[in-house]
Formats: structure tokens, sequence, C-alpha cells
């Protein structure tokens, strides 16, 4: 067996790299004759939120005093990679991008694309900055991006009608008040914290949901590439460590250590139970996972923070958005360190292209600040439109927001905080890195597929001795392919972050 899990090995999303600003095109914006243009290159976005881009980047070209004329550019996720390389090279200069934090080195730092923007952004812009807002742009004391907003990356959802369906049954059957899923006296949900509630969860619904057999699962968890970096938090919280250490020369990984067999035990007892299915065609990325889940075709699912935002508009004005209930990513119950969230903080920065002259780094700086830090009323208005989904990196903003009053069931900003204060941020992984341990991971519904084959498609839990074995020599097989990898120097895995001395990527 040559790979495992794709949740372990593959610590760095190979999600792209997105580029920077919005806008509407630009050929509605006013225009400023003669005034220097500052392109920049976004994601296409749901409407609702690139309603806050085109309005803000209307309202910055409405003065027409500045010397600057804001033209932004939207490309798909799949355009987005080739167009950010493309236009680092190009004739006209792209000023700003749009960059994930863990994306930051490999794709901008290590080929001296990013600008120090410490150089650009004012001073007060940048002390406005949480102190984990900077960290997540800073490398080897450099401050590369300016960020925009953070989310955590997992997060559990469930149907609450399915529950209180669930805890109906179970009464009838006489199971305790205390182990249903709704208790109807304090009509309060029995939300699994742990990874072993979460699995009794998945059980009860199998049980005793009427959907089930029908082409409905209790559970759907992302197994497309952005799980290589979302699980980095739950490899943390639960071993103590990362897979992979942070001279990127190393895998910790130990077949025999109860917390890496935990890691794969806990996705191990959801496909072999078939709580969740395992053909690729339901495989979403967790950024549409949670569309499954107001599609009906799964009670829970476990997704990242912004699918909050695409059930808030979808259900937002309709009773329905009640039904949908949001709550952390369950833990392992002898988790390693319990102060790390089992999730991790994706989001986006804005980069600043180090090829421009000072005069235009100092223009794009000024479209960051508007957008930004300028007026936290203004930006409040982006997370405001994203449900409350994200967080801010600016303090200013934050306090805003504090001083909103919002409608109790649509206001999840607390919720938001304390899970991303509890979690990482994606790492800095370099691009070899990325894709190798992308391909050398190893699919676990795989593992278990040819484990049933050779078992009379027996249904074996992961506390079985066969498991076990399985979980272990999986594990073992991952470690030493990984480790080749990360031995062989044509893919380049020196680590100039964490050892400047080190020579640079091949």
């Amino acid at each position: 067996m040559k790979k495992i899990l794709s949740f372990l090995m593959a610590l760095a999303l190979s999600v792209t790299c997105l580029a920077t600003f919005v806008g509407c095109g630009g050929d509605d914006y006013p225009e400023e004759k003669g005034a220097t243009i500052i392109r920049m290159i976004a994601l296409e976005m749901p409407d609702y939120q690139k309603k806050w881009y085109d309005d803000v980047a209307r309202e910055f070209n409405e003065n027409l005093n500045d010397g600057i004329q804001l033209k932004i550019i939207y490309e798909t996720k799949a355009n987005l990679s080739s167009s950010i390389a493309t236009t680092l090279e190009g004739k006209e200069q792209t000023a700003i991008y749009w960059c994930s934090p863990g994306n930051l080195y490999g794709t901008f730092v290590k080929n001296g694309r990013a600008a120090n923007v410490a150089n650009y952004i004012s001073k007060e812009a940048i002390a406005d900055l949480t102190d984990a807002g900077k960290a997540a742009v800073t490398i080897n004391d450099i401050m590369y991006a300016y960020p925009m907003y953070f989310e955590p990356s997992m997060m559990y959802f469930y149907n609450k009608l399915v529950f209180e369906e669930v805890a109906a049954k179970q009464k009838t059957n006489g199971v305790a008040v205390e182990d249903r899923l709704y208790n109807e006296t304090t009509q309060e949900y029995n939300v699994p914290e742990t990874w072993a509630e979460l699995l009794a969860t998945c059980a009860a619904i199998k049980q005793y949901s009427k959907y089930n057999g029908q082409g409905f699962y209790p559970i759907s968890v992302p197994w497309g590439s952005a799980l290589y970096w979302a699980t980095t938090g739950m490899e943390l919280s639960t071993t103590g460590e990362t897979a992979i250490d942070d001279t990127w020369m190393n895998v910790n990984v130990d077949p025999e250590d109860e917390g890496w067999q935990a890691m794969t035990s806990f996705f191990w007892d959801i496909y072999m139970n078939g709580y969740a299915p395992q053909n690729m065609a339901s495989q979403l990325e967790y950024d549409y996972i949670v569309e499954q889940l107001i599609k009906g075709q799964f009670a829970t699912v476990i997704g990242y923070s912004a699918g909050m935002a695409e059930v808030n508009h979808q259900y937002g004005n309709s009773s329905k958005f009640e039904t949908i209930g949001f709550a952390p990513m369950p833990i392992w119950e002898n988790a390693r360190n319990k102060d790390v969230a089992p999730s991790v903080n994706g989001g986006w920065t804005y980069v600043i292209n180090s090829k421009l002259n000072s005069d235009m780094a100092k223009k794009a700086a000024k479209v960051i600040e508007f957008f930004s830090y300028e007026d936290p009323a203004r930006t409040a208005k982006l997370f405001e439109y994203s449900a409350y989904s994200r967080v801010s990196p600016n303090t200013s903003v934050r306090d805003y927001m504090d001083t909103l009053t919002i409608d109790a069931k649509y206001d999840y900003r607390t919720l938001i905080q304390e899970i991303a204060d509890k979690s990482i941020f994606a790492p800095h992984y370099s691009d070899a890195a990325q894709e190798q341990l992308k391909n050398e991971a190893y699919d676990v519904k795989d593992v278990i597929k040819e484990f049933k084959l050779r078992n009379g498609n027996a249904v074996v839990p992961s506390t079985d001795s066969r498991a076990i074995t399985e979980i272990k020599a999986a594990l073992a097989s991952a470690k030493t392919e990984m480790q080749k990898k990360l031995n062989d120097e044509k893919y380049g895995y020196w680590n100039p972050i964490h050892d400047p001395a080190n020579k640079e990527q091949a």
C-alpha cells in the first residue's frame, strides 16, 4: 500500500492561491482620465458576496482626483492559477492579488513576487491588525500580505428536524433522555462534542431516521483537495504535532502512536459503517459540501464556516433557516492538545506585486486600505454579507461589529470568533511539497474497499484487531513513502522559512 489518508499527508491545500480584488469588470465605473490603472485579480464569488466588492470598488472609483483607476478582473477557480502566472509575467502589470495564507510562500514569496507590505501600507493600518492576523502573513519577519479575513475550515452542521425525528423514535424505543438527539423538555439538541459522540449520533440517525436507505446518509465529510490543509488542525489537536515537521524534512507520523491511529480510525469508522457514501461522485470540497445538507441529502456535514452564509442566503428569510444548526467540529476525546481546535483558519490576503515601482505600490496600498481599514463600517458590510461566518483581522472592524444589534437567530459572531481564535493557520508549504504530498496521499475509502474485499465485505470497527493491523500497516507505508519524497532533493523540500541558510527551492 503506497499511500494513505489524504487528510493526514497532504497538509497544504492544492487549492489555488487566489488573487486579489474584485469589481464589476470596470466598464460601469466612473473613469478618471490619466489615472494610474491598478489591476486586481479576484476569485469569482457568489453574488451575495460579490456585491460588496462591486459596491466598494465603484465607491473607490468615484473619487476622480486621486490619480488611481481601479480595474478588477474575476477569475473562476479553474482559471485562477493560470491567470496569476500569466499576469505576473505580462506586459500589463497586475498590482494586487488575493492569496490564501497557506499558499503565500509557494506562489509569491519563494519567487520574489510579493512586496513587503509594511513599506507601503500605513503604520496605522498595520497596527490595527490582530497579532494572529500579522502572524498569518509574516515569513522570516517580513509581512508579505495584508490579511482580508479568516474562516475556520471545519465546523459541524446538523439538520434539527432529523435530530427531532430520531429523538422521537428513541423515546419510543426506551432510549434514555440524555442519550437522545433532542430533549423535548428543554428543547435542546444533543450536539456531539467528541468523535465518539459524533459516531454515536451517526449510528442513531442510521438506525432511526425514516430517510435511511433512501440515498440519505447520517453525515458527509469533505474529501476534495481542500481537506489536505483543512485537517492540519485535527492533526495538531489529536496528536500534538503535524504530519510533517517545521523543517519540511521529516514525517512525524508514528504508526504505533494512538493519536495517529485515531486520526485514521475516525474516518475508518465513518466509511466502514456506511455513515457517509464512499463513491467519489458524492464527495465535494469543503466549500460546497454544505449544499448537500441544504438539499436534504445528509443529516449532518462537516464543512467550512462560510457555509453558514450559503444557508443564510438560501433560507435566511424563511423558517427553514432555523432548521439548520451550527457547532464547533467535535474533538478526539483523548486529544493531546485540547487548546487547539480541530480546524484550520483559511481565508484570503492581499498581495502587492513586488515588481511595481514605488509610486504604483503606494497606490495599490491605498486601495487595500480603502477596502480593509479606512472605514470600519464599510468593511463590516463584507462580514454582514457573509452572515458573520468569517472573522476580521482588524481590531477596528471587530470593535465596530460589536456595537451592532443582530437578530439572535442569525448572530454567530461569538461562535465563529471562538473557533477561529483556537484554530491554527494553514502552514506555508511550498508548491512542490503541496503537489507531492497530495499525490502520495492515500484515500482511506480505498483502504477500506480493499480490506472488505479480503474479508468478505465484513463491517469491522476500528477497534477490531484486524482493523488495527491494517491501520498500522497503512500508516507505516505512508510514512515510508513520504519520507522518500522528502529526502529526494529534486522535489525542492528545502525550507527557507525556518532555516534561511538552506539553499533555495529547486
